[in-house]
């Protein structure tokens, strides 16, 4: 007796199936909705302002080393002995300012 009343279809109630296909439908609005928006997507302030920094930080590491293989007399002209001596900004004007010596200076099978 106790099986029947397992193996018995469960009936559905009308309005929880309505409220269902309600929420569904307003949630493929909003999807829809999200992706018809050009808006782009915010970070938390204090995320945003992490993540560049580290990036600031990876780019002044990269155009130091980059620097310090084909412009090394520029380091030292300006005494920067490590990345975190110069600022990103100076890199970038040191390294587009200098485009003789950086032709000069690179390998033939890089250039």
């Amino acid at each position: 007796m106790i099986r029947q009343a397992r193996q018995a279809p469960r009936q559905s109630f009308p309005e929880a199936s309505d409220h269902r296909k309600r929420a569904e439908e307003q949630m493929v609005a909003s999807v829809a909705e999200r992706r018809q928006s050009t808006a782009p997507e915010r970070l938390p302030f204090q995320l945003e302002h992490a993540v560049l920094c580290d990036i600031q930080s990876l780019v002044e590491v990269a155009l130091f080393e980059f620097a310090s293989m084909y412009m090394p007399e520029v380091l030292q002209e300006h005494n920067w002995q490590t990345a975190e001596a110069g600022e990103l900004n100076r890199y970038v004007l040191l390294v587009t300012s200098l485009d003789s010596v950086l032709k000069s200076n690179v390998p033939p099978q890089l250039a």
